[in-house]
């Protein structure tokens, strides 16, 4: 049976009311009339720059995002999905990128996933089926299959998300880059702390040095590479400590934690990358 969803040279419709395509539908006189003609009310840009719309008088939304795989696409979602459940009980949307490619099927993919409580290769195959080009770049794909072992559920503060993002810092760091002010814990010693949470102190001194959420789960090995995020079915979110082959050993004991940066740890954060803290300093007051 044919589809009944609305196909142009622009855009394609991917599920009634969502459109995916590419910038042409909102800068060229020929998408423009389509838009109109399907009685489009929002669009969703994912470009590097802002299109120019002309005379569409359209709700817009624009989101400044390259088309590389090392740009976490993953922090726009839930503004992203926000809009476009606000677009879909107003009207129609359009999601568009350049080229209606990487950018903006990554977006529609994620919003898939997140309404419908479906996994990532179920998602894209819908896609798929109404727009044939959508192709996320090697990193967006990883980071749809980390949404997916999030749940489908963006959270800054997921695990997961979490050791996404710190073995990214890893990368950059070594790489002579300096590390984002929002990845670093505050200092237990300087803040109130949740009183039911750990306080790990330094052996040494007895100085608070971080807490117990600032840990995390690590499959042992070396360095960024031990701590990158695994799939629900992986048995490291499974609260047991796999051996490096990925298999369970339950005879190998980990002498070590891997810990987020901790804002004491900032004078360590240049130079030096072997990663070894002796004695938490002391602050002064």
């Amino acid at each position: 049976m044919a589809s009944s969803n609305v196909h142009t040279p622009h855009m394609d419709e991917i599920c009634p009311g969502l459109f995916l395509g590419s910038e042409s539908a909102v800068v060229t006189p020929e998408g423009q009339a389509a838009v109109l003609q399907h009685a489009i009310t929002h669009v969703l840009s994912v470009a590097d720059m802002k299109p120019k719309m002309g005379t569409l008088n359209l709700k817009h939304k624009f989101v400044r995002a390259n088309d590389m795989p090392n740009v976490d696409i993953l922090q726009h979602f839930e503004d992203c999905f926000g809009f476009i459940d606000d677009a879909l009980r107003e009207g129609k949307i359009l999601v568009h990128c350049m080229m209606g490619v990487s950018r903006s099927s990554t977006i529609v993919i994620g919003y898939l996933m997140h309404r419908d409580k479906i996994t990532f290769n179920e998602a894209f195959d819908m896609v798929r089926k109404q727009h044939p080009i959508a192709e996320p770049n090697y990193g967006f794909m990883d980071l749809l299959r980390l949404f997916e072992a999030m749940g489908c559920q963006f959270s800054s503060a997921n695990p997961l998300y979490r050791q996404h993002r710190l073995g990214q810092v890893a990368e950059n760091v070594q790489a002579g880059q300096e590390v984002p002010k929002e990845v670093i814990a505050a200092d237990p010693q300087e803040t109130t702390t949740d009183q039911t949470q750990t306080i790990y102190k330094c052996r040494k001194c007895r100085r608070a040095a971080f807490l117990e959420a600032s840990v995390l789960a690590h499959i042992t090995g070396r360095g960024q590479e031990s701590f990158q995020w695994h799939k629900q079915s992986h048995p490291l979110s499974q609260g047991v400590t796999p051996s490096p082959s990925g298999t369970v050993d339950s005879s190998v004991t980990c002498t070590s934690l891997f810990v987020e940066p901790v804002k004491w740890m900032e004078p360590f954060m240049i130079g030096r990358l072997d990663g070894k803290v002796f004695s938490v300093p002391v602050v002064p007051g």
